[in-house]
């Protein structure tokens, strides 16, 4: 089979041609010294075929070793989203990604670092400024002058350099965390029309905003602050961050839920923020007060999941307590749905309202019982005007224990548990229309519509 052995030489000929060309001059000579790529003799000369190309224009064929499925960093979860028009994924580890895949699972492009757009004339023009006017939609980016060459780059924050959101741990003006991450959850509002991008709200430390078509729409990018302190290591005061985060159906509000502390103590309180504004997260139900937790309409045991319908009711996984408490937007409690076993994640979906719920052994400090036993679930349940189980599907978690003895640890296990579940919710958004591909172990009335 023919191959290249050596290359030896490339470039655009005339006044700045690079060695060993001449310059300014049509006629060339190239010397080989017998040698292949590798700085081995041949000996076989003959055998060997010069070929010369002219007037070829480079084109980009393929990324090696590249594939947009990959993971970043296998240490947290991913985060993911669906829409009418595919699946939004949020990668996090030092460096931040948001790709976009069909319902298929095929790629389809990448929103986050944000594609630069060339279409204005100051874009293509290659001036200092030209990077500044192909990211003009994207704004709320801190922007500095190279003395190389005087050309205007964004600053990438974090010790490596390695992020332009401003929201989480990664940031070195914000924390130095090498393995951090711009976003603990994320939460994605459809477009109204075709289309019409959606808008995402990524948060950690604070909020960011953007839009799916890869700018911030209009938007600022940094937002208020959505952390909250609670006591951390030696009883320390740390900073806390929302593991679930959902949007009013009308684009308003972020709600927040799934603060943990050490010792896995849960806040149990369900916050909410302007997305559009400046002002801190809010008070929206239960309490801020650690360990101020009940079983009535007032409080909560370990609230760990946060969801809207199309009517804009709030959903609360109140997971200690076998529950899901539905409020309407002014913080009004409409209706306890139960028993649910352990709700650890919860979505609703946006046309039939109906209620998928998983379940799983997720240690908190109220555990008591040694023989306590959660196999990993995801429920379907009917709307909350109707609600009852529709069915069951297994979660399979890989090295699952559903006892507490072995679930005791926490931390990186349940991470992995809940970055499992976060791609299986991912699933059922897409395919809860038609249920294709579902093996229900269990079917409680009826069929699945």
């Amino acid at each position: 089979e023919p191959r290249i052995v050596r290359h030896l030489a490339s470039g655009v000929l005339g006044d700045r041609a690079p060695e060993p060309f001449q310059r300014g001059s049509k006629k060339q000579a190239i010397v080989w010294d017998g040698k292949d790529d590798q700085g081995r003799y041949i000996d076989d000369k003959d055998k060997l075929v010069v070929r010369v190309s002219l007037g070829l224009k480079p084109r980009f064929e393929r990324t090696l070793y590249w594939s947009p499925k990959k993971r970043i960093a296998p240490g947290h979860r991913p985060l993911m989203a669906s829409a009418p028009e595919g699946v939004y994924v949020f990668e996090g580890g030092g460096v931040d990604h948001i790709r976009q895949f069909d319902h298929a699972g095929n790629y389809i492009r990448t929103v986050y670092p944000f594609p630069p757009d060339y279409s204005s004339e100051e874009a293509r023009s290659g001036s200092p400024k030209s990077l500044q006017a192909a990211l003009s939609k994207v704004i709320g980016l801190q922007w500095m002058e190279f003395p190389q060459d005087g050309r205007l780059m964004p600053v990438w924050h974090g010790i490596v350099q390695a992020t332009l959101f401003t929201s989480g741990d990664n940031t070195g003006d914000r924390g130095l965390c090498k393995y951090g991450t711009a976003a603990s959850a994320m939460a994605l509002l459809p477009g109204r029309g075709a289309g019409e991008p959606g808008k995402l709200a990524l948060v950690k430390r604070s909020l960011n905003r953007m839009a799916t078509d890869g700018t911030t729409g209009g938007m600022s990018l940094e937002g208020p602050k959505t952390w909250v302190s609670m006591p951390g290591h030696e009883g320390k005061e740390a900073e806390v961050y929302p593991r679930s985060a959902a949007f009013s159906p009308d684009g308003k509000w972020v709600y927040l839920t799934g603060y943990c502390g050490s010792s896995w103590h849960w806040l149990p309180a369900v916050l909410r923020l302007e997305y559009l504004g400046n002002k801190e997260p809010e008070l929206f139900a239960g309490s801020l007060k650690l360990g101020d937790e009940g079983n009535d309409e007032r409080h909560f045991k370990c609230p760990m999941s946060v969801a809207c319908d199309a009517k804009g009711r709030v959903y609360v996984a109140d997971c200690m307590n076998d529950r899901i408490q539905v409020f309407d937007q002014d913080g009004k409690l409409l209706k306890s749905l139960a028993p649910v076993k352990m709700p650890v994640t919860i979505n609703v979906h946006p046309t039939t309202g109906h209620i998928y719920v998983a379940s799983w052994l997720l240690v908190t400090r109220h555990h008591t019982q040694e023989n306590e036993r959660v196999s990993p679930t995801l429920t379907h349940f009917g709307p909350m005007e109707d609600f009852r189980p529709i069915a069951s599907y297994p979660l399979p978690f890989a090295g699952y224990h559903n006892g507490v003895f072995m679930n005791r640890t926490g931390g990186s296990q349940h991470r992995h548990h809940t970055q499992q579940v976060a791609q299986w919710f991912a699933l059922f958004q897409l395919l809860v229309k038609r249920h294709r591909n579902l093996r229900p172990t269990k079917h409680y009335v009826g069929t699945v519509s």
